[in-house]
């Protein structure tokens, strides 16, 4: 096992290694794999260190491997799987507790050219600049990530963050496959990739025991594997408000009831015309602000538990809304409001983002209703944890705590893309009146599927059977629909945990 010392800000790999052992990283899991299946960033280094060992003379030693992982800008993962692939090639042999060195040539050829060893700490010109913590993120955060990076490395930290941005598909496939990265963020609920983060993030629990914020933090801050470990952090969270127009509604009472703000739109929609004065009610969100749906952990994880009354009066609201009075799009047809579509353009009354663009001072703003017994369902997003295959945990963790800082929160608000996660700071674009809603909103906010991408997967059952049910494709009481739904969603959730 290698063996991280630090010392003056420098940073040695020593490796140890038994008659039997090959060079494997910290608490490595994954198989070799032969350099010339290597593919991508893999690929790469894999032929740069190829071209390093040929020039060589037999019995040369390789540079540190602290040495090659900061002047190749890698991680330590990539690294491991190069050098242990020109091992298997044979190569390159490790002598134990001296380091690694050039094997002789017999199956390669001979290298005649005389040259010498490399000295330690000194490498060709084609290799890279100074070390750093790499951080994987998906490419709609890149002005999120970008402008937290550059206000971390300019406090003059020993290592700077530098973030790598991919396509969703191709940061799905990185983080399953195993990114080559020290930090990964992600935004959602999908279950390949917790299940990639259970098996490769590190346990925060360490840190958080000496962790002391300079603000007050809301309590969902910390993610959680499966088996409980606390692996990542949120900095920020999706949340939702009511916006309307404030030309067209007089302010709403903060005990306003969700039936108080459709009798509302009704009125409003004679004054400005049909299709401009809706409410776009998601279901789920709604029936959690209900009280008819909540979550509960179960014998194979969680699950969720719906309320009989709750739920037939809230498919009535739903039915109001959607089907009789046409105030809102179906759940399917949802997102045609932020898109050139008959609901577009400036709507009366719509449920948005909290950091949701909308004209100046048209819109006044409020908090969803939410009912005894109901919440406000949020989305923490996006969540950071630490690779266990990093050589650097201490210092990505440092990045963390600079993201829940008081400056990192005030970064995040900055870019009025999320909500912080710090209890006092709100999107620096948020006026007075957004700020009170906000701040209304989360004291019944509670993150929705918590920790569960299978619950997540299993919303769409819920979502679909109650648009079918309003479109009356279901002829059904609630009762019946709610057996049925507790019914399909318990198959979804079996078939999936076994």
């Amino acid at each position: 096992m290698p063996l991280l010392t630090k010392a003056k800000a420098s940073y040695t790999i020593i490796a140890v290694f038994s008659n039997h052992n090959r060079l494997v990283s910290m608490q490595n899991k994954q198989k070799t794999v032969p350099g010339k299946e290597l593919k991508g960033l893999a690929k790469l280094l894999y032929d740069k260190i190829l071209l390093l060992v040929e020039l060589l003379p037999a019995g040369s030693p390789l540079p540190p491997v602290s040495v090659l992982k900061s002047d190749f800008n890698v991680g330590y993962n990539i690294l491991r799987r190069v050098l242990t692939a020109l091992e298997e090639e044979k190569r390159l042999v490790v002598k134990e507790k001296s380091g690694i060195y050039v094997c002789a040539r017999e199956s390669h050829g001979s290298n005649k050219n005389g040259a010498g060893a490399i000295q330690s700490g000194s490498i060709p010109e084609i290799l890279g600049p100074e070390p750093s913590i790499s951080i994987l993120a998906l490419k709609p955060y890149k002005f999120f990530w970008d402008r937290l990076a550059s206000a971390y490395n300019e406090k003059g930290t020993l290592l700077k963050v530098s973030p790598v941005y991919l396509d969703g598909e191709d940061m799905i496939k990185g983080i399953c496959d195993g990114a080559d990265s020290d930090l990964v963020s992600f935004s959602g609920l999908n279950l390949r990739v917790q299940a990639a983060m259970d098996e490769n993030a590190i346990d925060l629990t360490p840190f958080i025991k000496g962790f002391s914020p300079d603000l007050e933090l809301h309590d969902w801050i910390w993610e959680k594997s499966g088996d409980g470990r606390t692996t990542g952090v949120r900095p920020a969270s999706i949340m939702m408000l009511l916006a309307y127009r404030a030309d067209l509604f007089k302010p709403f009472k903060e005990d306003a009831s969700m039936q108080d703000i459709v009798h509302a739109a009704m009125s409003a929609r004679k004054a400005c015309g049909e299709r401009k004065a809706f409410i776009f009610l998601g279901h789920m969100a709604m029936l959690y602000r209900a009280g008819a749906l909540s979550e509960k952990r179960g014998s194979d994880g969680m699950e969720f538990a719906f309320s009989t009354d709750k739920l037939a009066e809230c498919l009535e609201l739903l039915r109001q809304v959607s089907v009789t009075e046409k105030l809102s799009p179906s759940c399917t047809e949802s997102y045609t409001i932020y898109r050139g579509s008959p609901f577009a353009g400036a709507p009366g009354l719509v449920e948005c983002r909290a950091t949701a663009e909308m004209e100046e001072g048209s819109y006044r703003f409020a908090p969803m209703p939410v009912a005894p017994g109901g919440l406000e369902p949020i989305m923490p997003a996006p969540f950071v944890y630490v690779d266990e295959r990093t050589a650097y945990p201490e210092e990505c963790w440092d990045f963390l705590r600079f993201l829940l800082s008081a400056e990192g929160q005030r970064i995040i608000a900055g870019t009025n893309m999320l909500t912080p996660a710090a209890k006092e700071m709100y999107p620096a674009m948020a006026n007075a009146e957004r700020r009170r809603a906000i701040k209304r909103a989360m004291e019944n906010a509670k993150p929705a599927y918590d920790h569960s991408p299978m619950l997540y997967g299993a919303r769409f059952i819920v979502e679909l059977m109650t648009e079918r049910f309003l479109k009356g494709e279901f002829k059904v009481d609630a009762k019946a629909l709610q057996a049925e739904m507790e019914s399909r969603v318990g198959k979804y959730l079996r078939r999936k945990t076994h």
